[in-house]
């Protein structure tokens, strides 16, 4: 699972590149803070995102979000799919076939996507991908940038003095704490625009019990935005997906989705997580071995080859064969 903020997503060139360095690396999902698109403009960009990512998955399931405030009619015209903030939000494979539900932040203001994901036992995990402005107040903000749209829909909600960066923390942790159950996981991946110790968000953390799932297994990890000298970027988890972590990681500026953010990725054992034996459940259609596929075929190979020498195989044929053999009869 990975987090990267790509700083925007409109230049569709960069789009083969990136989805073939997730796919090559197995990311099975992601969350893409700040994607500076109007997802709004369904065949202008979140159909052709789609598309470009079906050349690598057959099962996605993306949700996005962006704000709904109206852009003013030059805006519209000089760049007609650009706006500032919003995310998106995407899961492939097995992870997507136990999708139940998804949505958006319920404010309109594009701040936050989720995925309501269920086990056959009924247990339920949340993943979430969020991004906080990086400015408290509109004071100096251009006036289509992210902080600027939050500021004056708060204003249309009755707020008398906005503060976005807080307003987003609160808006959260209500949300989060609406939906958490004894029977539920929350895995939060968010820009926060602010490191780790920052009061407020240690605040938020406490109230929804998440932990940082990076600094819990490496204390001090690197600055994640290249002009920055702290962890902006973080992975939080309750208690059952930090139980069910295999481990972490931080790519190198540059790397991932070239953006000047590093992502940060987890790897979470599934099938603890959901307190179940994980099947394929995609459709058998999906299913299906592509033998012009060259790396899937290697990979089916090997798959193959590792579970006949689990089930031991290669023996129980040989004994089959002796008892055919000795009885004239196979059985």
């Amino acid at each position: 699972i990975l987090l990267q903020n790509p700083q925007g997503i409109g230049d569709k060139l960069q789009w083969p590149n990136q989805l073939k360095f997730l796919a090559s690396n197995g990311f099975d999902s992601w969350g893409l803070p700040e994607t500076n698109v109007d997802w709004r403009q369904t065949e202008k960009i979140t159909r052709p995102y789609f598309q470009a990512i079906r050349q690598h998955w057959n099962h996605i399931k993306l949700i996005t979000a962006c704000s709904n405030e109206t852009k003013g009619q030059e805006f519209w015209t000089q760049r007609p799919i650009y706006l500032p903030g919003g995310v998106a939000q995407v899961t492939t494979g097995r992870m997507a076939a136990k999708l139940r539900d998804q949505g958006r932040d319920p404010s309109d203001m594009g701040r936050w996507t989720y995925q309501k994901f269920v086990s056959t036992q009924g247990k339920e995990v949340y993943l979430i991908t969020g991004y906080r402005v990086g400015q408290s107040t509109a004071t100096g903000a251009g006036s289509t940038t992210a902080v600027q749209q939050q500021y004056r829909m708060q204003i249309t909600k009755q707020n008398p003095n906005p503060n976005p960066r807080r307003q987003f923390l609160q808006d959260l942790q209500d949300w989060i704490l609406t939906i958490q159950s004894d029977h539920t996981e929350i895995l939060l991946m968010m820009d926060a625009n602010t490191p780790l110790l920052d009061p407020a968000l240690q605040h938020f953390l406490d109230e929804c019990d998440l932990t940082d799932l990076h600094e819990e297994r490496y204390p001090g990890a690197p600055a994640t935005q290249r002009d920055g000298s702290k962890k902006i970027d973080h992975v939080f988890g309750t208690p059952g997906v930090e139980a069910a972590l295999i481990h972490t990681g931080i790519l190198p500026i540059l790397d991932g989705l070239q953006s000047d953010h590093r992502g940060v990725y987890i790897d979470i054992h599934i099938s603890e997580l959901f307190g179940e034996h994980q099947e394929d459940m995609s459709a058998p259609a999906h299913r299906l071995l592509r033998t012009n596929d060259i790396r899937k075929i290697q990979t089916y190979t090997k798959r193959l080859q590792q579970l006949c020498k689990d089930h031991n195989i290669r023996e129980r044929l040989e004994k089959l064969q002796t008892n055919c053999e000795r009885t004239n009869r196979c059985t």
